[in-house]
C-alpha cells in the first residue's frame, strides 16, 4: 500500500515537472492552461537541482528548460493575438 502511494506521488510530482516546463504548449489550445504562473524559486532549487539532474549539468538543464519554455509561451501569446 505504501509503495503505490509513494509511485503515485512520485507520478504526480513529475507530471507537475513537466507542465511548468510544458505548459506553454497546452496553453495553445486551453488558453486557462497558462494563468497560473511558477512555483518561487525556492521549490526549484530544493527539489529539482541535484535531485532531478546531476548538479554537473545544472546550467545545461536551465537554458534547455529555458528555450522550451521561451518557444511555448511565444506560440501561446502570438496564437492569442
Amino acid at each position: 500500500m505504501y509503495r503505490l502511494l509513494a509511485e503515485t506521488a512520485m507520478v504526480v510530482h513529475f507530471a507537475f515537472l513537466v507542465h511548468l516546463a510544458a505548459g506553454g504548449f497546452l496553453a495553445w489550445r486551453w488558453r486557462h492552461a497558462g494563468e497560473r504562473g511558477l512555483p518561487p524559486p525556492p521549490f526549484i532549487d530544493h527539489y529539482i537541482e541535484g535531485v532531478i539532474h546531476p548538479e554537473q549539468y545544472t546550467n545545461l538543464a536551465r537554458s534547455g528548460v529555458a528555450v522550451l519554455v521561451l518557444f511555448s509561451y511565444a506560440g501561446y501569446v502570438l496564437r492569442r493575438r
